[in-house]
């Protein structure tokens, strides 16, 4: 089946589909057949069919991220095709490729506190919401901070989900290890047992 078709305009990009990232692997193998065109005269250019396999371990290493003008966040960019096989020698493009790795100046140690409770997501405590919502909840919330300190290079992300019936601790690491990321307990002097840290790049 067909996840995309259509036009895309020179310098852009366009959203196929999105996924959590314990449901990436689920995906395989992904197909990409592109044709040039042009509503004036043009070079003539080859089309393009390229399989590609998805690997989930790719996403969990913050390593694999990059910078790319144009991207607002870091991302894996994989090409479908050699760019020597692209451009041929007698195309000149009047410009350069339109992905280029931005190199930046080294960043400060990033660290992040994520409390899960769900006053702190919320802004209030939801007596009405069922207990199945709730930690639906704070697992999404859970995700998303994950999520967001592996693309930004964070180094460790410290998540406050109390001691309750442990459920909730016990999903988070069990969604850990599926990524192999290492993690312990907080420090009790702090948290008691009721945190978990994650390192993340180190």
């Amino acid at each position: 089946f067909s996840l995309f078709s259509g036009e895309i305009v020179p310098d852009s990009e366009e959203l196929v589909q999105s996924l959590r990232r314990q449901d990436v692997g689920s995906v395989g193998n992904l197909r990409v057949d592109v044709l040039f065109f042009g509503k004036t005269g043009y070079e003539n250019r080859k089309p393009i069919s390229c399989a590609l396999k998805i690997k989930a371990t790719r996403f969990v290493k913050a390593g694999n991220y990059l910078s790319y003008l144009g991207l607002e966040n870091p991302a894996i960019a994989v090409p479908v095709e050699n760019e020597k096989a692209v451009v041929s020698p007698s195309f000149k493009t009047g410009r350069e490729s339109t992905i280029k790795q931005v190199q930046k100046p080294s960043l400060p140690t990033l660290e992040e506190e994520v409390d899960l409770h769900l006053d702190s997501i919320l802004g209030n405590d939801p007596h009405d919401m069922p207990d199945h919502e709730k930690f639906l909840t704070q697992m999404r919330h859970f995700e998303q901070r994950l999520n967001y300190a592996l693309t930004h290079r964070y180094v460790q992300i410290t998540f406050i989900h109390g001691v309750g019936t442990g459920r909730l601790k016990e999903a988070i690491c069990a969604e850990l290890k599926e990524y192999n990321l290492t993690f312990e307990d907080g420090a009790f002097h702090k948290y008691g047992v009721g945190a978990t840290v994650v390192r993340l790049n180190g």
